[in-house]
């Protein structure tokens, strides 16, 4: 347990030092979190901007941004997972690295374990940050925090799935992009404009992991009080990450990391 102890701390650590997952993972959000907060508090910019349905009908809502930018970084952090299975586990430093006194298993689980919790400890951040300085709303605390213990945990086996199916580092990135992308697309973050077109209402009226998420949160009381429909989310989620973690099982076993 205490060389368990020992190797996950490691990869913490790693996560806590790495600028570049700070920046994209944590500082970034919160800009953009900032920007968002800005625009709606400068009546000019509220004015001359095509901002959601334009005009007098726009609501300025930090909350819904808040929400929105947090849940969305957090199906990036099993990049850090990504990282370590390339720059460990598939590189010469894996000889070292397995020739430890702990299994392979142990290694690769405290890996996935630290990279977990330094997701929700970034996602924590950035609603602590919006919540005290910016007066987003997270409704009641338990649902946000369930939520964000649920999207990070499917974010680290979509990106160990993809991994084990691809060879390449640059390829699970750019897959595991190409999947968040296209949740962000179909939850309305790039077409609620007001447009009026099938092809998009359509879309935007998919139920993704992305937008179950963000239900859950802005049902708990953040934007509405709707405690059912927010149950009804993370069940659904959590049934999601179920079926997401057992299929990563099933071709972990046939495919090794």
């Amino acid at each position: 347990m205490a060389r368990t102890f020992m190797i996950f701390r490691h990869y913490v650590r790693r996560a806590a030092l790495d600028p570049i997952g700070l920046l994209m993972l944590l500082a970034f959000p919160i800009g953009l979190i900032i920007l968002n907060y800005i625009v709606m508090n400068n009546p000019y910019l509220l004015e001359n901007l095509p901002l959601g349905d334009g005009g007098e009908d726009f609501v300025p809502d930090i909350t819904g941004a808040a929400i929105a930018i947090m849940l969305m970084f957090q199906f990036f952090g099993g990049s850090y997972m990504n990282d370590w299975i390339y720059e460990d586990f598939r590189s010469d430093r894996r000889w070292r690295l397995f020739s430890a006194p702990i299994s392979q298993n142990g290694i690769i689980f405290s890996a996935l374990i630290a990279s977990w919790i330094v997701s929700i400890l970034q996602g924590s951040i950035i609603m602590v940050v919006s919540g005290i300085f910016l007066g987003a709303n997270w409704g009641n605390i338990w649902m946000p925090v369930l939520t964000v213990l649920i999207v990070s945990a499917m974010s680290q086996f979509m990106y160990i799935l993809i991994a084990l199916l691809t060879s390449k580092k640059k390829t699970t990135e750019a897959i595991a992009s190409v999947i968040i992308f296209a949740m962000m697309i179909a939850g309305g973050f790039f077409f609620n404009l007001g447009v009026e077109n099938s092809f998009i209402d359509f879309i935007e009226g998919l139920y993704t992991p992305l937008t179950l998420a963000v239900g859950a949160i802005a049902n708990s009381g953040a934007i509405v009080s709707d405690i059912s429909r927010a149950m009804r989310d993370v069940g659904i989620l959590s049934a999601v990450l179920v079926v997401l973690a057992t299929v990563t099982a099933f071709v972990g076993r046939r495919r090794k990391i």
